[in-house]
């Protein structure tokens, strides 16, 4: 082993990055071609191979491009809630009425907006605890001379939107639940 190895990797959803001795990231899809950038003494622990067999196996994106596209058709059906216009009443003076969004509609936005919530939840857990998981194991597989990290910022962005999402399906049932109190309170 060399006692100059100095080897940061970080691995993500799309691509690997390597930057040896504070140079310059380079980053692949493939772990084959950031191995053939280094003298064979760089990586005597197989740090990347450790980081292609977390990034292929572990790391998964799927249900967050579901939540995503979920995300997507909800803003669509959000967007076909009736605006506000102008009515004029019996005395001739004109009054601006928003009409309420139909059952079904409110109902199919509000139910896809949990859906995506849960999908990005559990996508969000499952990348946290994955992630925690592999530095924990590569750390104790080399007796503490490798030293991991899991990005910061990367998992509070995540719980972020998780947050948000979660937030906006609360503002739709709350919505769902308001007009069945009103129109209960209407009908009597």
């Amino acid at each position: 082993m060399s006692n100059n190895a100095s080897l940061d990797i970080r691995a993500g959803y799309f691509a690997l990055c390597l930057r040896h001795a504070q140079g310059e990231w380079s980053c692949s899809r493939n772990a084959t071609s950031l191995v053939q950038r280094l003298q064979p003494d760089q990586d005597p622990a197989n740090l990347i191979g450790y980081a292609a067999s977390f990034k292929d196996d572990i790391v998964f994106y799927g249900l967050i491009v579901a939540a995503i596209v979920l995300l997507v058709v909800v803003i669509g059906i959000l967007m076909t809630f009736p605006g506000w216009h102008e009515e004029i009443d019996d005395s001739g003076s004109a009054r601006d009425i928003k009409p309420f969004p139909s059952r079904s509609v409110t109902s199919t936005a509000s139910l896809l907006s949990i859906l995506a919530s849960f999908l990005a939840l559990l996508s969000m857990l499952w990348q946290h605890v994955a992630s925690v998981t592999f530095v924990t194991d590569v750390e104790n597989m080399t007796y503490r001379l490798v030293q991991g990290h899991v990005g910061v910022v990367g998992l509070a962005l995540g719980w972020l939107a998780v947050g948000i999402m979660l937030l906006g399906s609360t503002g739709l049932l709350v919505m769902i639940f308001s007009l069945n109190l009103l129109d209960a309170l209407t009908d009597d």
